[in-house]
Order: C-alpha cells, then structure tokens, then sequence
C-alpha cells in the first residue's frame, strides 16, 4: 500500500522481506479525556529500506487506531562506500598496464581515494553507535562526487589511448536516459552518437560535460551542419542546444522513486555564458536534430564542439541516418490536453496573457505532437454580443495556427461537472449551436470535442445521457466525449448499455485501457486517459520516473489499439505562480516546487514558463514527442503490410508483421482488470535502448517495403 492522497491504492504491492519483521511494543497508561506527547524510542539493527506500521491497541488487544503505513531509509553507507571502493579498482585496473605521467598522477589519485575510503569505512562503527549516521551520509556523498570526477577523467583518458591530458571530459547518448549532475555518468564514454530520423521528425541526443576539476567559464556549444557525400545538409539553424536543468525533490512522492534529489527536466534554451564549476559531476545538454520534408534520405555527419575560456577544446562526432520516408504533420494517433490559461496570466502578471504568447505555446506543444485541448475555449467568449452575436475572431486565430501545425483535436466546451440551472442550459446550448455552425462554416468541426461530464459516477449516467441528446440535435456532426472515472465501463458491449450512451458517446476515455474493435467498427474512438488515477496500469509523465515512461506512452496506445491519449493538463503549476510578486521572485530565479498536484511531481505539467512569455520544453515531453513518432512508423509500416498481403507465406514479411506487436518484445499485456505496476508493464524497463533497436528495425522494413510499393 502506497499513500495516495485519498486516491485509493496504486497497486497490490508484494513485499519481500529478507528477515523476521522487527517488533517494538511500548505501554502507556492514559488517564481518561487526557492525552499524551511521547516520542517512541526504537534502535533499528542494520541501515537499508524499512516499510513501517503501526498500531495502537487497547490493553485487552482491542484495535484503536492503525496508521498508514509508510517506508522510510537509512542511508546505507557502508554499502555504498563498497560500491566507491569498486570505482577505485575499475579505475587502476585501467591504469594497470599504462606508463606515463599522466596515469601515473591518475594512479595516485585512486590510491589517495583508496585510503579515504578506508577511513570513512572504519568510522562507520563508530557514527552508527554515536548517532552520527548523517554526518557520515554527508561524508559518502561528497567522495561519491570526487569518485566520480576522477573516474570520469580516467575514463577519458583510456578513450583517447592515454595520449592528450584535457581539462575536462564530454559524452554523448540517446535522450531516453536522465543523467544526474551529481552522479557518474551511467554508460561508457564515447564521443560519438549514432541517431536516425525520418522527414519531418525530430530526434534528440545529450551531450554531457564532465569537470575535471577545473571551472569552465563562458562555455559555447557550437554545432556544425550535417552533411553526406552527395553535398546534401542538414544545417544547423535545424539542430536546437538546450540546457537541462534540475529541480530538487527531497520530499517523499506518493509512488515509489528511484531517489530524492535532483532531477532532470526543464529544458532552457542555450545561448552560451554559462559557467560550470570544477565540482560538479555532470551537466547534460540536450540537442534536437530535425530533418526537414524533402532532406534527402542517407548517412550524415558532423561535429558539437565543447569550448571553455583558457581550456582545451573537446569535439565529438553525430552520425545521423536519414529514411527515405517522410512523417506526416497530423498525427495519427490523436491527442487532447488542458491548459489553464489563468496561470499564465498570474504567473507573468499581466490582465491578459496576449494570443501570440498563447500560440507559442501551442506550438511547443504541437511541435511535440501534443494538441493543445483548450485551444477552442480560451479565446472565445460564450456570452453574446448585445446584437445576439458570438465573437469568434480570435479563437479562429488561434485554431487556425494550430491546425496549420497539425492540431487533430480540440475541445470546444467543457461542460459542468454537475447540474445546470434551466437559465445557464440555455446559455451553454445556445453557445454550442452558434460554435458548431462557425466550425462546420470553416471545415473544423470534426476536430472537435466536447465533454460532456470529467470522470462521472453511475448517478451521473441518466443527465450525461440527456446532455448528450440536446447536444446531438444541435448538431448530429459534434463529437462527444466521456472521460469516465466510474459507470459502465463495458461500453463496447451491447448488452450493458443500460443507460442508452453507446449511440450517443462518440470518444470514450475510460481510466483502464480497454480494447474495443466493435465500437471502433461503429465509427466511435476509444481513447487512453492517463492521470493518477490510471497510475497502477499505465504509464505516467512524473518528473522523478525513468525516461522509459513517457516514451512508452504511445506504444502503449497502439498496444491496445486506441485511438487517442488523453492527459489532463500541459500548465498545472499553481504553487509556482506566486501571483503579484516580481519576475524576480519567481522561476528560474526562485526553485520550482514540482508538487504541481498534491505530491505527485510534473502530474498535469509538462512546460515551464520562460521569460517574456516564451515556454520551455521537457525531458518528459519531448519523449513523449519521440514515443508519438515511433507510432507513426508502427502506422506507416502496417499500411505497407496491408498492401502487400497477397497470402502467400513470406518469412520475411511475417518478421516485419512481428514487429506490430510490441507487447511480445517491448511491453506485457495485460487484462484491464489485473491490476499491474508500469515496471511490469514494461519488459525491460532498465533497457531504454530496446525501444531505439525496435524503432531502427521498423524504419528499415518501412524502407524496404516502400521499394516495392507501386
């Protein structure tokens, strides 16, 4: 059992103990209508994960009150130090048969490390008994950093064969990994990345600086064009440089987390200046390569280049694979979020959050390949002019920017959760018909939706079933969705539509992922709706979970064969707003607080809010961007499939039919009523790169069926 903030439990978690359970009983006598304040003094026999309880029982055994129950740790030093110890050796067994000055000044620093290790370890004793554990935490933590700097060095000396002492070290990888900046860098060094792409896509890697311990002031990042034998280029006003940054989170998530500390997640455009300090460990940059429609398809290469004043230049090489197919600008797989405009608004302190600002966002987001829902609501009053006349000049603005950029959804009313009023019914129908008559005019009203109730309870049904008959005879064409908590979720069956929706539903997003063919075959969607309460079975988009998570999502859906994704918010951060103070006073200057929903950390946010209305990306959103176009290869290569499939036996075609069913080497699935964690949702969710392996193999079945299309 997780604690979830009233929102039941995550999932039947299954304990393993490795000892008999630790009992503490403490008596007290409480005279009656007193109280007491006593803490309950207990001695716990090793450092490690504890997950605790308690109870509090009358003296004849009677139950009065049982806690909820908790984990808690102890920081396990000692076993970390044998892991420090581990490093050292990696780090003279890389040295062992090298002879020249600059291994041997590395040597002696392992074997200084060595011996500071020895002592911390034979201190431990002693601070365990002397309650002084914490101070030898701090201690851990701070040779943990000055492991990892020397390792790092060491690491990169052996890359360049021992030849050239630099003043630091760089490495690149693929994004769906998040680095800490106060850890080793995971993986081997190289100075090399492979990356692939299609036309029309974008594909990010990181690049990580390594100090050695020296400060590195005034750091530039230059990237050059990308270029193949044929003289074609990739330029590089398409290759994007970012800066990751890191919030602190040192409080206890309502789900379980790797760590509390700094995590990886804001994505702050670069423009040189930044200044790291020799005692940092790692600081990740993310670069974004695009390849625009008509790029020909074939190997690219070129150079990043790290430089730092007074230092040496580090240089490494991205290789990049360009397909001979292109992804559309629509996405197929549909999409649909909220925003509140109002934090905006507050958080800039302005009146009103001006329509360019709003249209920037919108295009992160649709660049992401993640609509923005309330793109049909915030510029559009749903009150009349004094003629009878609606007003909807600027959300014809902002809609057609958007659908110009690929917008396949958005909302064109929320409704009330709850009951109107016969005077507010008339208002808001009256609104619909107007709204719906301007959509059909423009050719947009199939991309939208309304909602006719947020997660209803089966009381709900008879009004949700009423709505929804008004709304149908102002406009058979209106879409209608159902984002549904409770109710009758076998909607797909004929036999249990008690309430007489299925006819009338067009877009069903229940909280558990269903597959319903039939109901699709009748013309109607079936969405994913993705938020806490869909936690146990699906993955999530929390700052402090695996990159792996938000790139699975639209694997996930395709899974499942659904038609769309529903998350509930893209701009929910109301603790960072801090209405009427100075931008001085807000983020990035002040620390963002990522408890954006109770504790669950970036739930319903994916953006941060840059200077002068500009937003910045995610870690979490541009992998749910890649995630959206790996679906669209899976897409691309069943239509191929379908057009070849004469019948007749073909190994190789029946090898590419394979990879269309991700749940037999990505991911498992299971029944909607078997409540799984996302870490069994995933085959192997310690194995980001599968997903790479698995999208290059689509890529080039995608290719090769391509040569052989009429």
């Amino acid at each position: 059992f997780i604690d979830q903030e009233g929102q039941g439990p995550s999932s039947s978690l299954q304990i393993t103990s490795g000892a008999e359970p630790l009992h503490f009983t403490t008596r007290y006598s409480i005279a009656p209508g007193k109280t007491i304040a006593e803490e309950i003094p207990f001695e716990l026999p090793v450092e490690g994960s504890y997950y605790a309880s308690a109870t509090a029982k009358l003296m004849g055994g009677t139950l009065v009150r049982r806690t909820v129950d908790y984990w808690f740790t102890i920081e396990p030093n000692r076993k970390d130090l044998g892991l420090l110890r581990a490093r050292a050796g990696e780090s003279l067994a890389l040295m062992a048969r090298v002879s020249n000055p600059l291994a041997a000044r590395l040597r002696t620093e392992a074997m200084e490390i060595l011996s500071r290790l020895d002592g911390l370890e034979k201190s431990a004793a002693t601070k365990w008994q002397t309650g002084k554990w914490d101070a030898l935490t701090a201690e851990v933590r701070k040779m943990d950093g000055d492991v990892a700097r020397h390792l790092h060095e060491v690491r990169s000396a052996a890359l360049h064969n021992w030849k050239t002492e630099n003043d630091f070290g760089i490495s690149l990888t693929h994004s769906v990994i998040k680095l800490r900046k106060d850890g080793l860098f995971p993986l081997p060094l190289t100075e090399q990345v492979d990356l692939s792409m299609a036309r029309n896509e974008y594909e990010s890697f990181q690049l990580a600086i390594l100090p050695f311990g020296k400060d590195l002031d005034q750091i530039n990042i230059d990237v050059s064009d990308l270029s193949n034998k044929e003289g074609n280029t990739i330029e590089k006003k398409h290759i994007g440089v970012s800066r990751v940054d890191y919030n602190k989170i040192d409080w206890r998530a309502a789900y379980v987390t790797e760590y509390e500390g700094w995590h990886p997640d804001p994505l702050i455009p670069y423009r040189g200046g930044l200044k790291i300090s020799g005692d940092e460990v790692c600081r990740p940059f993310w670069i974004t390569v695009y390849a625009p429609p008509g790029t020909k398809p074939g190997e690219y290469s070129g150079t990043v280049s790290v430089t730092a004043t007074g230092l040496k230049k580090m240089t490494a090489t991205i290789r990049c694979r360009v397909w001979d197919f292109e992804l559309p600008v629509a996405s197929h797989l549909k999409t649909h979020s909220w925003d509140q405009l109002s934090y905006f608004r507050d958080f800039y302190n302005v009146s009103e959050y001006p329509v360019e600002w709003y249209e920037r966002f919108c295009e992160l987001l649709l660049k992401n390949r993640f609509n923005p829902g309330s793109a049909g609501v915030n510029y559009v009053n749903q009150e009349p002019d004094r003629s009878g006349q609606y007003d909807f000049s600027a959300v014809e603005k902002v809609l057609g920017f958007c659908i110009e950029r690929g917008l396949t959804r958005f909302s064109i009313i929320q409704m009330k959760k709850g009951l109107y009023t016969d005077e507010e019914a008339a208002k808001v129908y009256r609104f619909v018909e107007a709204y719906a008559r301007f959509l059909r005019r423009k050719g947009w009203l199939d991309k939208a939706l309304i909602e006719l109730w947020d997660e209803p309870t089966d009381l709900e049904w008879p009004y949700i079933k009423e709505r929804a008959e008004k709304l149908k005879q102002i406009d058979p064409g209106l879409r209608l969705q159902l984002f549904a908590e409770g109710g009758p979720y076998d909607f797909w069956d004929t036999r249990m539509d008690q309430f007489g929706l299925n006819k009338l539903v067009d877009i069903w997003a229940p909280v558990n992922s269903v597959e319903a063919p039939q109901s699709q075959a009748e013309g109607k969607e079936v969405w994913a709706y993705f938020c806490t309460l869909a936690r146990e079975s699906a993955p999530n988009f929390y700052i402090d979970c695996p990159a792996i998570y938000q790139r699975s999502i639209a694997w996930y859906c395709w899974m499942y064969g659904l038609d769309g994704f529903e998350h509930w918010g893209t701009n929910y951060f109301w603790r960072n707003v801090r209405e009427g103070q100075p931008m001085s006073e807000k983020w990035p200057n002040v620390p963002w607080d990522s408890r954006t929903y109770f504790n669950y950390n970036g739930e319903g946010q994916l953006v941060y809010p840059g200077p002068d209305g500009v937003p910045y990306s995610s870690i979490r959103l541009e992998n749910f961007r890649d995630s959206m176009e790996d679906y669209e290869y899976l897409f691309r290569l069943r239509e191929l499939l379908s057009k070849g499939d004469n019948g007749n036996p073909d190994a190789r075609l029946d090898a590419y039919r394979q990879l269309l069913l991700p749940e037999n080497y990505l991911l498992y699935k299971y029944p909607r009523n078997i409540k799984v964690t996302l870490e069994h949702t995933l085959r192997y969710p310690d194995e980001p790169e599968r997903f790479l392996d698995a999208r290059t193999k689509i890529a080039k079945a995608i290719e090769q069926l391509e040569k052989k299309a009429p």
